[in-house]
């Protein structure tokens, strides 16, 4: 897995905010990946937009949130606009923005999920198909 044979934890985030700075439609972005000890459990190593208490309470409910249902069905999940979205129930986590609309991304090995990244952003429909197409294909280059 390339994302975790990195050189370094500071070059992915150094990478990651550069990323995700790029795009302003982004207020929240998170990076989980599988505990390698308890491998139901999810960790977040990189937090955009959370504040310190936000990130914690977004760590703790992983599994039961977006990344953890991303990982266990290793696929993406877009929702263009949380306010018509029946799935997954979403705490705000006491954000100061209210999320209007996430996208979702898998981390894959082959076939195996070891991780999750999203976004989020305080307007709707604010990932359109160019950004989809970007932010899965990053999703393929932490993979390989």
């Amino acid at each position: 897995m390339r994302l975790v044979q990195a050189e370094n934890e500071f070059e992915i985030i150094r990478l990651l905010n550069s990323v995700f700075d790029y795009f302003p439609k982004i207020k929240y972005a998170g990076l989980y990946l599988k505990d390698e000890i308890e491998e139901d459990r999810l960790y977040m190593p990189f937090a955009y937009g959370f504040e310190i208490e936000e990130a914690r309470s977004a760590n703790r409910s992983a599994e039961n949130r977006h990344p953890g249902f991303v990982m266990r069905n290793k696929e993406i999940l877009h929702i263009p606009d949380t306010t018509m979205y029946k799935g997954l129930s979403s705490s705000e986590l006491g954000r100061k923005t209210e999320v209007k609309s996430r996208l979702w991304i898998p981390l894959l090995d082959q076939s195996t999920c070891f991780g999750s990244v999203g976004a989020a952003s305080n307007e709707a429909n604010a990932f359109d198909q160019e950004f989809i197409d970007f932010f899965s294909k990053l999703g393929t280059i932490f993979g390989t």
